[in-house]
């Protein structure tokens, strides 16, 4: 098993008084008008609102978009998401968005879907190393819920609006916000919890800065390809990454009850021809601690 040192990082920003939200420019924020088709034949098919784009050179899904008009959040229509398999990566819908050094990125979007589907809302910066300026996963309910992420933007970028799941399931999204201020780092790094009444901060990545569903708690989803070497299903949270070695592994909730838990996972180890097997959760770390 992969070990790691986990350390818990909070980056606080100066705000003696907050300056004012600019809206950044986002195109159909509402997923209106007249759908552009996808290719058909492909694994990803169906039609995506205007403004916004499929991108397929991520991850290999199976995934099928559609216009969907029985329950927008408002006006006429959302945009509707059912990935049906995930052979590696993820499904990303993205638009470009433009942000500047030293301020504030607010995103906002509303979501609804099958309960159990965990969406990802973030913001991404560009090209080469596509760092994550802020984001959050949420996991659907069957009515509408608004969500937002924050990050502080460190310099100029073409960066992205990015949704995405990396799991099968099915969401609606509708009503996208993004808005701006002035911001300033504040060089003081902050251990453990952040008590209630301190007002005036804003934490990027606070979402990874700690250990999400140990004990293994349903939902499990697909991991790996069947037939194949790796395959099973994996509780939510944790990634499979035994895919740089040559095993044969297959992964499934544990029936055996643990005492104080909702679940467990299963690892049946079949053959193991060179590495090792693993499967892991990124957490945010601080260089040079223990």
């Amino acid at each position: 098993m992969l070990r790691r040192n986990l350390l818990l990082l909070g980056v606080l920003f100066a705000a003696p008084a907050l300056a004012a939200e600019t809206p950044l420019p986002v195109v159909n924020p509402g997923f209106k008008g007249a759908y552009n088709a996808l290719p058909a034949g492909g694994p990803v098919t169906g039609e995506t609102a205007p403004g916004w784009d499929h991108n397929s050179g991520y991850g290999d899904t199976t995934t099928v978009y559609a216009r969907d008009t029985g329950n927008p959040h408002s006006g006429s229509a959302c945009q509707q998401i059912t990935v049906k398999a995930v052979r590696y990566g993820n499904l990303q819908l993205i638009q470009g968005l433009a942000v500047k050094a030293g301020t504030i990125v607010t995103i906002g979007a509303w979501l609804r879907g099958n309960p159990g589907t965990v969406a990802s809302l973030a913001v991404q910066g560009g090209a080469p190393d596509y760092p994550q300026i802020a984001g959050t996963d949420f996991p659907v309910q069957r009515g509408w819920r608004r969500i937002t992420a924050q990050g502080y933007v460190t310099k100029d970028d073409a960066a992205a609006i990015v949704i995405s799941l990396n799991a099968p399931g099915t969401i609606c999204i509708d009503d996208i916000t993004a808005t701006t201020r002035p911001g300033a780092l504040r060089h003081t790094l902050a251990f453990g919890p952040i008590p209630a009444s301190f007002f005036g901060i804003h934490v990027s990545n606070f979402q990874y800065n700690r250990l999400r569903n140990p004990r293994f708690a349903p939902p499990f989803v697909a991991v790996g390809v069947s037939p194949g070497t790796i395959t099973g299903t994996m509780a939510t949270e944790w990634e499979e990454n035994s895919a740089w070695a040559d095993v044969t592994v297959d992964y499934h909730p544990d029936s055996t009850p643990v005492p104080g838990g909702s679940g467990a996972q299963a690892v049946d180890i079949k053959a193991i021809r060179s590495g090792r097997q693993q499967f892991e959760q990124p957490v945010a770390v601080l260089p040079g601690q223990d």
